[in-house]
């Protein structure tokens, strides 16, 4: 959200769901589109794997769009703006529809997130990424698993411990000599 923007609530105008001062005369940014759908997701009470069904993507792919950090086609952000009632706007989601059809600027902030969940995994990296790094090479020589021909799945683990599991199933990539 960018300086002077407000959220608030106006069932009158806009529906149940929080919008930004007139979103129709605003300037939205990629950030402001996630914290709409997170917000109007909060308010269906619905979860990214009821979205992800609406749209026909896997979960973690979905959760990653919203997020701001996949290009959505056209289609897709026309039902996740329907979902969420944004159709009802004839002005908000054109400009909903068009920051999610974008290109994103992938990947975060470079300061290391204090959030503990992000941290974790940065933590993860720091204690065993030359780990994974020497198992990859010696496994399929010299290159890197891909992060563009990645598939993602994330759930919960059927011990009596509630565990995490997180499988990241990418394509090897060789380095190349030129």
């Amino acid at each position: 959200m960018t300086r002077g923007q407000s959220w608030h609530y106006e069932p009158t105008r806009f529906g149940w769901w929080n919008q930004i001062d007139d979103p129709s005369t605003r300037f939205l940014t990629r950030r402001d589109v996630t914290m709409l759908f997170l917000c109007a997701k909060n308010q269906q009470r619905m979860t990214f794997a009821d979205l992800a069904q609406k749209i026909g993507r896997s979960e973690v792919w979905t959760t990653s769009a919203i997020m701001g950090q996949q290009e959505m086609s056209h289609r897709e952000a026309e039902v996740l703006c329907d979902v969420f009632g944004f159709d009802k706007d004839a002005n908000l989601k054109p400009k909903l529809c068009a920051l999610l059809t974008q290109p994103p600027m992938r990947g975060w902030n470079s300061a290391v997130s204090l959030d503990p969940t992000l941290f974790r995994f940065f933590e993860i990296l720091q204690v065993y990424g030359e780990t994974f790094k020497a198992l990859i090479n010696e496994k399929f020589g010299d290159g890197v698993m891909s992060a563009v021909d990645l598939k993602i799945d994330l759930e919960k683990g059927t011990t009596t411990t509630p565990r995490i599991k997180i499988t990241l199933d990418g394509a090897f990539e060789p380095y190349r000599p030129w």
